[in-house]
């Protein structure tokens, strides 16, 4: 990759300590594949609309918020836009994906001083070389209290992948949430501080074209709303015997609306 003198001064300035993360490399069975392949990409810088005490305006790691664009919220900025760029993985239903969450912009990338990608202990997908200072413990980690969870959303008949919105159903198959203890900090959010968030496709998943979907929520906020970290890979399941209907799913971003029964937000972290 040939970097510009402009574009070297400006790596020279970004930080790593960035607590905001995206959800940017997906394994499917251990295998891990090239950031952003089979994930929808999003476009960054991005203006939302402005709200009262809240500014539309969005880079690459800031986070998504509710009162966003619809597809903001469920696939990633302007993500529908990349749709057409992305490639899809052919899966079976029972499989195994994971997905790898980092806090630095694409342009350092391929930086491999700083960024190693491949060879990374224990299979992860991301790592830092022990020679790189400007990354730390946290680059490859989940940085904030609160859930993740995973959904499918089935592409309606008629129509493809490419073109899919995702205003369908979706299903969740996965959730990471919290734990309630009695040592040290008391309530304990699951993916905080994780590098491994795995999920098996249901065995009963029917064969078709799906969004795949993780999102990492924090639910303390400088803007009263809870902060969303969404991103969608396309995935194809094939013909699966075993399949039975999918349940009833709900609908994205209906259930994420603030102040409906079971929403909370908080000031800071705790």
């Amino acid at each position: 990759m040939i970097l510009l003198p402009s574009l070297l001064v400006l790596l020279a300035t970004v930080s790593f300590t960035n607590a905001h993360i995206e959800f940017i490399r997906i394994a499917h069975n251990g295998v891990w594949q090239s950031p952003l392949r089979y994930i929808r990409n999003r476009t960054s810088p991005w203006q939302e609309a402005d709200l009262p005490g809240l500014s539309g305006y969005r880079q690459w790691t800031f986070p998504t918020f509710p009162s966003d664009a619809l597809t903001s919220v469920r696939c990633g900025r302007d993500s529908l836009s990349w749709a057409s760029q992305t490639e899809t993985l052919k899966v079976k239903a029972g499989d195994e994906v994971e997905f790898l969450a980092f806090n630095a912009q694409p342009l350092v990338w391929d930086d491999t001083s700083e960024i190693q990608w491949e060879g990374c202990p224990d299979g992860r997908g991301g790592c830092i070389p022990e020679a790189a200072p400007s990354f730390g413990y946290y680059a490859f980690r989940v940085q904030h209290e609160g859930p993740a969870s995973v959904f499918i959303s089935r592409v309606p008949d008629g129509q493809d992948i490419t073109g899919y919105d995702g205003s369908a159903e979706w299903q969740k198959i996965k959730t990471w949430g919290v734990e309630f203890r009695n040592e040290g900090v008391s309530t304990f959010w699951l993916p905080n501080q994780q590098v491994r968030l795995k999920v098996n496709l249901p065995r009963q998943t029917p064969a078709g074209k799906y969004l795949l979907r993780i999102d990492q929520i924090w639910p303390g906020s400088i803007s009263s709303s809870a902060q969303h970290y969404p991103a969608c890979a396309h995935i194809e399941v094939e013909d699966n015997p075993s399949s039975n209907p999918l349940p009833a799913g709900v609908k994205i971003p209906e259930i994420l609306c603030p102040g409906c029964p079971g929403k909370f937000s908080v000031p800071s972290p705790t």
